[in-house]
């Protein structure tokens, strides 16, 4: 009697099962019983405490359950192979998670005890963590119900099948008649062995992925529209893209290739459940307001990205950064003009402009800076463009490079986003663009080294050293061999 009391308690009550791990617990909350051909809700809360990048939260159901989200909190869900997972590329900001989704259990399965195993990763101090768990489900099951067979888990990838054997017998040598005949000949036979089984798996290769963001070129009024060009190859499932406004701007969607469109924390983001299948070209767009009174003359684009999982890892994909200039940009930005003229140079500037030449050049800069070296040089810069003739040079010189890009970037670019004020020169390298810091030149690699770890300490990562032996662009190992130098890590 007392057996069958606590039975009767489990068919009707909860279990409430609670996991740690360092500081993520999980909570979920789940019927102890169940009948077959019901239908049940499972609550997961999930305290992450500061975890955050990509997380991934899975619960093993039995042969005979299926299940159907209903609240993941932005992340991907899916059911396969007897697995319900819920997939995040980067956890929100949440300390606390609610997730749901409902279980239905066919009317086949037959009456016993089943468990429900549970598990959630995530990447904490660059190494990947779990909280694992499990309960148990009673079901009630139909008593004339059938036990329908398991399916196996799906096996390891196949390797390709042996190549079938050659199978050679010869016939024994005929005897000699006794009139004095000759003996027949032995029959010679050969059986070629069947071709073995090709096997089944598949090599995932890297797929090939472009991203471009397209901008107006000319000076605009608000609002105006930006365009994403995206080849995903064959990434499939949860993707997302987005992109990053400066304060002072907001976002719509114009056109979204049947992705939700959010603009969230100054990001407009297109994101996926299932992004469109196949090779050809996606392209999404919206639509930039910009406020004047924050804004005064151009909008910057910074951190934009595809986020997608590969064989559920996520990645990721960057853009470049971009700019648009704002119409009348240098009147209404009104900065402080900057001169600087060494050796008779006639330098020119308006509306904020910074120039600086060298050797006699002439330049004239309006609402951007330009950089001159090279005596009789003329150069005109408009709307923040950047022009630079490079003066010789002898001998080999190491200088600091920071970003190769599609576009060059304003002379203000770096100032404004990373506080580093030097001028830079534009170097057009292998169909990039290359920003080399002007003061950073100098014949003594160590020098250059340190110099590009300050510039990184102030956050710009995408910083090296290149090498020049009488102007040309050369590798730092051949620079340091003429120079009889040092590599210094």
């Amino acid at each position: 009697m007392i057996k069958q009391f606590i039975l009767l308690l489990n068919f009707i009550g909860l279990f409430l099962v609670h996991w740690y791990a360092g500081n993520v617990t999980i909570d979920e909350k789940a019927p102890s019983s169940a009948k077959a051909g019901s239908e049940f809700t499972v609550e997961v809360t999930i305290d992450k405490g500061t975890v955050s990048g990509f997380a991934r939260f899975q619960d093993e159901l039995p042969e005979g359950f299926t299940a159907t989200a209903i609240e993941t909190k932005g992340g991907d869900p899916r059911f396969d192979a007897q697995k319900f997972k819920v997939i995040w590329t980067s956890l929100p900001g949440d300390k606390e998670l609610k997730i749901s989704y409902k279980v239905s259990v066919a009317n086949t399965v037959p009456t016993g005890d089943y468990t429900i195993n549970n598990k959630f990763s995530f990447i904490a101090d660059n190494n990947k963590q779990e909280v694992t768990g499990s309960h148990a489900i009673h079901i009630d099951g139909n008593p004339d119900a059938v036990t329908s067979t398991a399916i196996a888990p799906t096996g390891p990838t196949g390797t390709a099948g042996s190549t079938g054997g050659t199978e050679t017998a010869t016939g024994a040598t005929g005897s000699t008649g006794t009139d004095g005949a000759t003996g027949s000949t032995g029959v010679v036979q050969t059986t070629t062995g069947a071709t073995g089984a090709t096997g089944d798996g598949a090599v995932n290769a890297t797929p090939v992925i472009t991203l471009r963001r397209d901008v107006p070129t000319d000076a605009v009024e608000s609002p105006f529209v930006v365009t994403i060009h995206l080849k995903k190859g064959s990434i499939s499932g949860f993707a997302k893209v987005e992109d990053e406004l400066p304060v002072g701007c907001s976002a719509e969607a114009v056109s979204t290739a049947n992705a939700d469109f959010k603009f969230e924390k100054q990001k407009a983001k297109f994101i996926w459940v299932s992004i469109p299948p196949g090779d050809d070209e996606i392209v999404v767009s919206y639509r930039v307001t910009v406020d004047p009174s924050v804004i005064k003359d151009r909008v910057l684009f910074n951190n934009g990205k595809f986020s997608y999982i590969l064989n559920e890892v996520a990645s990721g994909t960057a853009m470049d950064p971009g700019m648009v200039m704002m119409k009348n940009a240098g009147a209404v930005a009104g900065g402080t003009d900057v001169t600087t003229t060494t050796g008779g140079g006639t330098t020119t500037t308006t509306g904020g402009g910074t120039a600086t030449t060298t050797g006699g050049g002439t330049t004239t800069t309006t609402g951007g800076g330009a950089t001159t070296t090279g005596g009789g040089a003329t150069t005109t810069a408009s709307g923040g463009g950047v022009t630079t003739i490079p003066s010789p040079q002898t001998g080999v010189t190491f200088k600091i490079q920071v970003m190769a890009l599609h576009r060059a970037l304003p002379n203000n670019y770096f100032a404004q986003t990373f506080n580093v004020t030097e001028p830079f020169e534009i170097e057009m390298h292998e169909g990039l663009y290359k920003h080399i810091l002007s003061k950073s030149a100098t014949p003594n690699y160590k020098d250059a080294r340190d110099y590009r770890e300050n510039i990184r300490g102030k956050g710009i990562k995408d910083a090296w050293v290149t090498a020049y032996i009488n102007g040309q662009r050369k590798t730092c190992q051949e620079a340091l061999m003429v120079a009889r130098q040092t590599w210094v890590p």
